[in-house]
């Protein structure tokens, strides 16, 4: 069921993610699976925001989220960092962003995580200004992107063509 929600999240199909979030939940709560049940509150935070955009509720729902996922180091710390660091952003705070983006990096562990952070940090470095400290991301991760007629690994993504 996890894996539905997600899949839908990622086709753009955000209803039909949210209407299987109603059902998956209660599960998640009833086994103990801290992961799944933060990545339910996240959508409906975000679903919440997209029909509403209220940005003090967002942090509310971001707050909740990161308490059911606390437990869980790693992965969940660097998918909350940049949440929050994409909450700074919308407030129109680009510094203050910056900061949990850059965490959100120390987290990465590798696998379909990886770029999570550093793709934040690269977008913000880019709607900054600062050209140098984003081509340097570009520079050193490289390797990850993605290439014209090769399957596409999980990781670090950005629209950003092919690398130099």
């Amino acid at each position: 069921m996890r894996g539905l929600h997600q899949a839908l999240l990622y086709l753009g199909r955000p209803l039909e993610a949210l209407r299987i979030v109603d059902v998956l939940e209660p599960l998640a709560r009833k086994i103990g699976d801290k992961i799944t049940t933060a990545r339910c509150i996240s959508t409906r935070a975000w679903m919440e925001f997209g029909q509403a955009p209220d940005l003090a509720k967002l942090e509310a729902g971001l707050e909740q989220e990161s308490k059911s996922g606390r437990d869980e180091a790693g992965i969940w710390d660097s998918i909350f960092s940049v949440q929050l660091s994409q909450l700074y952003f919308f407030r129109g705070d680009w510094a203050g962003a910056l900061l949990p983006a850059r965490a959100s990096c120390s987290f990465e562990i590798g696998g379909v995580i990886e770029g999570n952070g550093v793709g934040t940090l690269f977008r913000l470095m880019a709607y900054a200004g600062d050209r140098d400290g984003a081509l340097a991301i570009l520079d050193e991760k490289c390797a990850l992107m993605p290439r014209s007629g090769q399957p596409n690994g999980a990781g670090f993504v950005v629209d950003a063509g092919a690398c130099y």
